[in-house]
This record gives C-alpha cells, sequence and structure tokens, in this order.
C-alpha cells in the first residue's frame, strides 16, 4: 500500500503538472526515523492496520502511509530517470523496495 499510494501521487504529478497533495508531505523531520523503523518492521506483514498507516487512528501521525510511499517513489525516479519520465506506471512494488536502504540513509542524513 506504500507503494502504490506513493506511485499514485508520482503519476498524479506527472499527468497534471500539480505538485503533490499534502498527505504525500505530512510527516515532520522528527517523526521519520521512528515512523521509517516501524514501516521496516512491518513491511511484509498483510495483516497490517491500514486506517492507522494512512489516516493515523493508532499511534503513528495522520498520513505516514502517505508520506513514506510518496518519499519512496521520489527516490526511485531520481536513481531511475527512464522510469520517472512516465510516472513509473510499469514499476512493480519489488523494484521500489529495492531502494528503502537508500531511503533510511537520507532520512538519516537530513538535519
Amino acid at each position: 500500500a506504500l507503494v502504490s499510494e506513493g506511485l499514485a501521487d508520482i503519476f498524479s504529478e506527472t499527468v497534471t503538472g500539480v505538485s503533490a497533495p499534502p498527505w504525500s508531505n505530512a510527516l515532520a523531520h522528527d517523526d521519520w526515523s521512528v515512523v521509517l523503523a516501524h514501516a521496516e518492521d512491518e513491511k511484509d506483514d498483510r495483516d497490517y492496520d491500514h486506517a492507522a498507516w494512512f489516516f493515523g487512528t493508532g499511534r503513528l501521525p495522520r498520513w505516514a502511509g502517505y508520506s513514506i510511499g510518496y518519499r519512496l517513489a521520489r527516490l526511485y525516479g531520481r536513481l531511475n530517470p527512464e522510469s520517472a519520465q512516465t510516472g513509473m506506471i510499469d514499476v512493480p512494488a519489488s523494484a521500489l523496495m529495492t531502494v528503502w536502504p537508500d531511503l533510511k540513509k537520507e532520512i538519516s542524513t537530513v538535519k
């Protein structure tokens, strides 16, 4: 779900030329490391709490899932510009997950 939502917002940006919606950039800097660690623990869990990840109904910040997915898709696009040109319409979720370590590194170095 993280990947599909991130790809959806990237595709929307590509097609419309309009910046991503607010849910795509909703996490405060201080939230990122905690949220990414939690996401890593649950990234293969098919019984995840969708409402908590995307709407903030639990202990996660509202829109955390959208923000992670968008940031992951943007990073993949930067590292794979040929895919980014088409809005990444044919990129499988597994390909985006290959940049997960890069996302963690990027988040940890941003001050």
